[in-house]
């Protein structure tokens, strides 16, 4: 090869060399650092874009061109790197003469000369400064929304463009005891209440894929067991003409709504019960007092036909005891109307007076003795001193004793094992009328609720929720006191009533 044809071939390729320069000078900054990371050179674009002229770069510091931040990152890392031929790329964030930051998106490649010695490192930069400012703005946006979402008082939720849980906030994690690494995809609807899970699947469903509207009302079920209830709606938004779509749903918790509306319905029915009850009581007054009459003249005429009988001088035995039995009856039935009369009338006027407690014992068990017999239930009265007096109206007693006796009534239907005892203890300046039956107490966490107004274990219709508040109000009206004795291993509740008035001395 002559050497016309190598000079040829040389300038061929430095024409090459300066032309792929050329092209590279027009969209890259580059420039040519010593392995020290001192400038010896720069093209224009690099020097228009940063502000300087040459002479004021030329044989200054690289890393002095370089923001704080990444001084120390080029001078303890990327330098070492590149002296040991290994070439390092990143993005770096500049400093302009004008003191304006820039960023460029950098290769530094080291070159090495026959011996594998670094003669010089090679900088190429891509200006990215206005990608930075977008990537900062969308992360900003990302970050506000995020926060705005976890802010807000309602749940919210993202989903894809197939229904499946890409996001939710922290209110609507809280809500649904359900964290977002468990949500995520198909797992929100474990979180549903097993009751409505199929009816939200299907309107869910029926809205992601045939954009039918969405607004349901349905319960989560937390981890603690408690049900929470939420309104939900939600809606297919695009973000942009070329992205899929996506949906949201915001929920709001209707929990505390729901339970006032149970509360409020509950305290109705309760309403009606006691308002059937009042008319009930008044019926059976209207009516005691009608039977009174004819049962006046009956009872009449059995001590009659008794004291014909008695007359004969001969008499029949069995009719001297059949009509010992007319009369008997009589006089109970008299007697059961008597204590009807007494239990349906309001004796909220009465007098305070002493009365015996053996009358009232006994005037309570002519009510309700008969029934709790014809349900195998055991009613006994310890024994007690008969001379007992205690300062109230007798009526509202007898109405408080009834309500006791009547709730373990209806807490021993169930049970196998159905015993009642009336127990009196005399505690000097009152008396304490003690009801225990064979139930095993009462909850705990139903204790405080008791004596509150339309509280009641028994299903709707099966009780007001007043009588035992309203009992209690009688008692500490009366100077006393009704309580659940939370000490006894069975359910036993203490009337507390004075022997004199305000129970004193």
């Amino acid at each position: 090869m002559t050497a016309k044809l190598v000079n040829l071939i040389v300038q061929d390729e430095l024409k090459h060399v300066r032309e792929q320069q050329y092209a590279l000078d027009q969209f890259a900054l580059t420039a040519v650092l010593l392995p020290a990371g001192l400038f010896i050179s720069t093209n224009d674009k690099l020097l228009r874009v940063a502000g300087y002229d040459r002479s004021e770069l030329h044989h200054n510091p690289f890393h002095d061109f370089l923001a704080e931040e990444f001084r120390k990152l080029f001078t303890d890392h990327v330098l070492p790197l590149l002296n040991r031929g290994i070439p390092w790329r990143g993005e770096l964030c500049h400093v302009a003469r004008n003191q304006n930051l820039f960023w460029t998106e950098s290769t530094i490649v080291p070159i090495l000369d026959g011996t594998r010695t670094v003669t010089h490192l090679h900088f190429i930069g891509f200006e990215i400064t206005e990608r930075k400012a977008v990537e900062k703005a969308l992360m900003n946006n990302s970050i506000f929304f995020t926060r705005l979402m976890d802010m807000a008082p309602i749940g919210f939720f993202l989903a894809d463009a197939v229904g499946s849980c890409t996001y939710i906030n922290k209110v609507w994690s809280d809500t649904s005891g359900c964290r977002l690494r468990c949500a995520l995809g198909e797992g929100w609807l474990r979180a549903l209440h097993p009751e409505d899970r199929d009816r939200v699947v299907q309107a869910w469903q029926a809205f992601v894929q045939e954009r039918q509207p969405f607004c349901c009302e349905y319960r989560y079920q937390r981890p603690d067991g408690r049900s929470v209830w939420v309104l939900a709606t939600a809606e297919a938004m695009d973000f942009a003409p070329d992205a899929r779509t996506q949906f949201i749903r915001v929920e709001q918790d209707l929990t505390e709504r729901k339970e006032h509306e149970l509360l409020i319905n509950e305290q109705r029915a309760q309403m009606v019960a006691a308002s059937k009850m009042s008319a009930l009581g008044e019926m059976a007054g209207g009516i005691a007092h009608e039977i009174n009459n004819p049962l006046a003249i009956l009872q009449l005429c059995s001590r009659q036909i008794l004291r014909l009988v008695r007359t004969e001088a001969n008499p029949n035995p069995r009719l001297v005891e059949t009509a010992e039995n007319i009369r008997h009856t009589t006089d109970r039935i008299a007697s059961i109307i008597r204590s009807l009369r007494a239990i349906s009338r309001d004796g909220h006027s009465d007098p305070f007076m002493p009365t015996p407690l053996r009358t009232l014992i006994d005037d309570c068990l002519e009510l309700c003795a008969a029934r709790f017999q014809s349900h195998s239930i055991t009613l006994t009265v310890a024994a007690f001193d008969p001379a007992l007096t205690v300062w109230c109206r007798p009526v509202e007693i007898l109405q408080i004793l009834l309500n006791v006796l009547n709730n373990a009534f209806s807490a021993l239907e169930a049970l196998e094992e159905k015993w009642i005892e009336i127990g009196i203890l005399d505690r000097d300046l009152f008396v304490d009328i003690e009801v225990t039956d064979s139930g095993r107490g009462i909850a705990p966490e139903y204790h405080d609720k008791l004596f509150l107004p339309f509280f009641t274990t028994k299903p709707i219709g099966s009780g007001t929720g007043l009588g035992l508040s309203i009992s209690k109000a009688v008692a500490l009206d009366h100077h006393g006191d009704l309580w659940l004795d939370s000490s006894s291993p069975y359910t036993r509740f203490v009337l507390r009533l004075p022997k004199s008035p305000g129970g004193q001395s």
